[in-house]
């Protein structure tokens, strides 16, 4: 009898010592499944922070490729607030000339920050010039008095004139590839491996700088050039040639000829022009950019000479950005017969000439923004004055048409 309740006993024990086990195996299981769920309620609640900022970048990223429709310049930045997260746009220069890098920074009050970013593909050419006057290889020469307000390149050499403050003057820094910097004062940094008979208030580095390409090459020109298909109707002498007696307006159209401004007359620019001969603009004429295009540069492009009579008046569209670039096919090393040449002249002007030679004439008034060519010369009391929108410009297409705004495939990701 003694011995049966000790079983019994012992067989209680055992039963309460695995109800406890169990019990404390449940509670275990309870206790880590309540850890679990309150860990997974903290990964929510941050997940909600992450695709907030998230969200607010990713509308950020869409908000800037919209204004590139109105907007297709680099170099802007754009400051929005999406669900009371700040956000902050850029847009800069693409891989290449008709792509932009669009970035987008969400940044919360707790400090949690996403950043997207993505190539677009534009139907608009964008550039920036760095320096107001770029030479190749032909060199910079500058005669006595005339003055560059802004920085010298030259792939060539870059010579003056004169003596004494009689000498060419630069307000900025003067690099020449080809070796040589003569008879300058110069109120920045000289980069040259030999610099005579020059004045520098910055620093005289006698290291050779590098060859650097120009901002606008010949297979840019070539394509707007081919762009360009609609012939406008000769009205004048030689065939295919148009002459303005009276003030009008043309844009986007090909002159298979020369053209010609009479005097006193004015040319509204609505787009580009390509011309297959000369371009002759006589004394007093007037050219200028639609108000209507706003931030928009616009491209006159001849395969012959340019040349630009006394007091023609050059305006972009009122807009500070907005500048007409002179363009010119014509080939020849010979200083005495430009590509380019021009008098007395007024702002919102660019010159370019990648094979020929660019010559300024003297005079209080000849003021361009910046000047490009093979060989460049600037004649006594001539000013290059740089303006800084031109570190970013851009053109719409050259044969007309609207805007067209696109992603490059597989370039978004998250920085």
């Amino acid at each position: 009898m003694d011995q049966q309740r000790t079983i019994k006993e012992q067989k209680g024990v055992i039963a309460i010592i695995t109800l406890l086990g169990i019990a404390s195996f449940a509670l275990a299981i309870v206790v880590s499944v309540t850890s679990v769920a309150i860990d997974d309620l903290r990964l929510a609640n941050a997940g909600g922070v992450i695709d907030k900022t998230f969200y607010a970048a990713e509308s950020g990223l869409n908000e800037g490729l919209y204004r590139l429709i109105k907007s297709p310049a680099a170099g802007k930045t754009y400051n929005l607030t999406v669900d009371g997260v700040p956000v902050v746009v850029t847009v800069g220069f693409g891989p290449t000339a008709y792509q932009r890098v669009v970035e987008s920074r969400a940044t919360d009050t707790n400090g949690n920050v996403r950043v997207v970013q993505v190539v677009a593909d534009t139907s608009s050419f964008a550039g920036g010039f760095t320096y107001a006057v770029q030479g190749g290889s032909g060199g910079v020469q500058l005669d006595n008095n005339s003055g560059v307000i802004g920085d010298i390149y030259s792939n060539g050499n870059v010579t003056g004139s004169g003596s004494g403050n009689g000498r060419p003057t630069t307000t900025g820094s003067v690099w020449a590839a080809g070796g040589l910097i003569d008879r300058l004062i110069i109120n920045g940094d000289a980069h040259a491996g030999s610099i005579q008979n020059s004045t520098v208030s910055g620093v005289s580095d006698l290291t050779t700088p590098p060859v650097k390409p120009f901002p606008i090459l010949q297979a840019d020109i070539d394509q707007w050039k081919a762009d360009i298909v609609t012939v406008l109707t000769s009205n004048c002498l030689p065939a295919g040639s148009y002459c303005i007696t009276s003030s009008q307006s043309l844009g986007s159209v090909r002159i298979n000829g020369n053209l010609s401004i009479d005097n006193n007359r004015t040319l509204t620019l609505d787009g580009d022009l390509y011309i297959t001969g000369d371009v002759t603009l006589n004394n007093n004429c007037t050219i200028t950019i639609n108000p209507a295009k706003g931030a928009e540069s616009v491209r006159i492009i001849s395969d012959g000479v340019i040349t630009l009579g006394n007091n023609c008046t050059i305006t972009g569209s009122g807009n500070p950005a907005s500048f007409v670039f002179f363009i010119s096919n014509y080939t020849s090393p010979d200083i005495s017969h430009p590509a380019i040449s021009l008098a007395n002249n007024s702002a919102s002007t660019v010159f370019i000439s990648l094979n020929g030679v660019l010559s300024i004439s003297g005079g209080n008034n000849t003021i361009l923004n910046a000047g490009v060519s093979k060989t460049l010369h600037l004649n006594e009391n001539a000013t290059v004055e740089f303006k800084p929108a031109l570190s970013s410009f851009f053109f719409s297409p050259a044969g007309g048409g609207g805007q067209q705004i696109g992603t490059q495939l597989g370039t978004w990701h998250e920085l």
